[in-house]
């Protein structure tokens, strides 16, 4: 599995947990505290409001976590194309200011990326891929 793909699963998966489980804490205590206030009251009606909250809270704790993962996800997506933006200027400049050796460095990473001790390559003398390692 690739590092990209495991971060699109992965961030958006652990910020779903940590706000379900969140929500779920926030939930108990403050079920825990309405609880408490029913015990300390004669009214059996206390005790009927405290059921009416307890069983519909549990469905939007749920329900809330996938809106909240679905926000989360949309601004991850938002920073990511910001930050691709802000690299295609910068080297848009870069390549403004001296084409010569932004070539120069594009063909050191492709070299890199492309070349190590198990690559073998049949080219001609004069081709281009390798006209600065004469």
């Amino acid at each position: 599995m690739s590092y990209a793909l495991i971060h699109q699963i992965g961030m958006p998966l652990l910020i779903f947990t940590g706000i379900t489980a969140a929500a779920l804490i926030a939930r108990k205590l403050a079920l825990r505290g309405l609880h408490r206030w029913a015990l300390r009251t004669t009214s059996t009606m206390n005790d009927a409001v405290v059921a009416a909250v307890r069983a519909p809270s549990i469905y939007w704790s749920v329900a809330i976590g996938p809106c909240l993962l679905a926000e989360a996800y949309k601004t991850s997506q938002t920073l990511m194309e910001e930050g691709d933006a802000k690299a295609f200027r910068i080297y848009g400049q870069a390549y403004r200011q001296d084409v010569e050796f932004f070539e120069f460095m594009r063909t050191m990473e492709v070299y890199k990326k492309a070349l190590d001790k198990e690559t073998t390559l049949v080219l001609s003398p004069d081709s281009d891929f390798l006209k600065y390692l004469k």
